[in-house]
């Protein structure tokens, strides 16, 4: 199966996940994908893998959305995206990259990267969250939680904290300091 082949069945089976459950929404997933995709051009890391790493990110967390276990969606999507992967006949480097840009597209806490590609998909999972329409995302997300205002806003300056302690790359960084640092302050303003 050539790389191709391999992002249009993944492709494929990440869209019907997403209908299934609603998330992630097309407009965050075609983001994720393309930024994926820049960033591998900027950083000389394999295109094609990074869009595939970018679709797998999340494609349990509309399903753990729907469970209520939503810190589970990056084991449930390992989980679920392995035996595929094998029945598809990944390589199995290429399948470990692949497991690894799920694993950690919320960052490393502080540790290398085990691949390119998986700093890649990370870096690419901040810019669906610091933007404004990532931020109202959270703000809904947060509101269907049942959260008061501060709670609220509380939820998403944390959810910023975290995606912009991910950035490592610096053209995500450049992209998205004065989208972080706008959001921080228009948050902080909304607290009563």
């Amino acid at each position: 199966m050539t790389s191709s082949e391999l992002f249009i069945a993944i492709d494929k089976i990440a869209r019907e996940q997403s209908e299934k459950f609603g998330q992630p929404a097309p407009y965050y997933y075609n983001i994720a994908v393309e930024k994926a995709e820049m960033l591998a051009k900027e950083v000389g890391a394999d295109v094609v893998l990074c869009k595939i790493g970018a679709i797998l990110m999340d494609i349990k967390l509309g399903e753990c959305m729907a469970n209520k276990c939503v810190p589970l969606h990056i084991q449930k999507g390992c989980e679920f995206i392995e035996p595929i992967l094998d029945d598809l006949g990944v390589d199995k480097k290429i399948k470990q990259v692949l497991l690894d840009c799920i694993k950690f597209h919320h960052g490393t806490k502080g540790e290398a990267y085990p691949s390119i590609e998986a700093e890649v998909v990370a870096n690419a999972d901040c810019y669906r969250f610091l933007t404004h329409a990532g931020t109202y995302g959270n703000i809904l997300f947060a509101d269907s939680l049942g959260f008061d205002q501060n709670q609220n806003v509380e939820f998403c300056l944390n959810k910023l904290e975290e995606k912009f302690s991910v950035l490592s790359i610096e053209k995500a960084k450049s992209d998205l300091t004065e989208n972080y640092e706008n959001i921080k302050e228009f948050l902080n303003k909304c607290k009563i």
